[in-house]
């Protein structure tokens, strides 16, 4: 009895004593004063310092941090996958294009959807205030070279012709028939099954300046060519790389 006494004097104590702690000074803007008890109570945060669920992240920066630079890179390059800090590819990409590939991935590669119906996927206002500010950021280049190929191939290429183009500017650093040099090997299962045509030619246009694979201006001009590839001479060497490949692979990288 005497505990139960005792329990319920604290208790009364309490009543009397806690509601006038909620009369001190207030904090937070006028919108957020902490006035009432339960709002007064120490480790309740205001609303402005509550945690966020992601899908109200609309800071462009920490939407590329968090979604896209575990790929492509903390400052959108140096990561596995190419690096889109490119002038070169967002001069020939299109925002539109973009939104397309962030909401439905790629059948042929290894990009991931990032619809709302997609685990980790990206609302529609994230998405287009991602790829406003990927161009604002990273494509504002003063100088590009003349005459870029376009992203897209126009015409199936001739891989007896990109043999002597890959010979000419690509053998140097990935060797002959593309088996390795100080650059890697090119022709090997590995690295076949893992990109399609269409990044390879991507790549061969705008190089890596991350790791130092050049562009095709720069490829072109260094070679015993003398002159940019174009986008013919991309054609035929991405077909040549369509020979090296087996049945196999041609099936994974043809995707569904």
């Amino acid at each position: 009895m005497r505990l139960l006494a005792w329990s319920l004097g604290i208790l009364g104590v309490a009543c009397v004593l806690l509601p006038c702690s909620g009369c001190g000074p207030a904090t937070g803007s006028d919108s957020e004063q902490r006035v009432t008890f339960d709002d007064w109570m120490p480790g309740k945060p205001l609303e402005s310092e509550r945690e966020r669920p992601y899908t109200e992240q609309l800071d462009p920066v920490q939407i590329f941090s968090t979604s896209c630079a575990g790929c492509h890179g903390e400052d959108g390059r140096l990561g596995p996958a190419p690096p889109i800090h490119d002038p070169i590819f967002l001069k020939i990409y299109s925002p539109d294009l973009m939104q397309a590939i962030l909401a439905g991935g790629r059948s042929e590669g290894l990009m991931p959807a990032f619809s709302p119906n997609h685990t980790g996927g990206l609302t529609d206002q994230q998405r287009v205030v991602l790829v406003k500010s990927i161009w604002k950021r990273w494509g504002q280049a003063t100088q590009l070279p003349a005459n870029i190929p376009p992203y897209r191939a126009h015409a199936s290429g001739a891989a007896g012709a990109g043999k002597s183009i890959f010979a000419a500017a690509c053998s140097r650093c990935h060797g002959d028939a593309g088996k390795g040099g100080s650059a890697g090997a090119l022709n090997n299962r590995a690295f076949l099954e893992l990109v399609s045509d269409q990044l390879l030619r991507r790549i061969m246009i705008t190089g890596r300046p991350d790791l130092g694979c050049p562009n095709f201006e720069q490829s072109g001009t260094e070679s015993s060519l003398g002159r940019p590839l174009t986008g013919t001479d991309i054609a035929n060497v991405v077909a040549l790389f369509g020979e090296w490949r087996s049945k196999e692979e041609k099936e994974l990288i043809d995707g569904p």
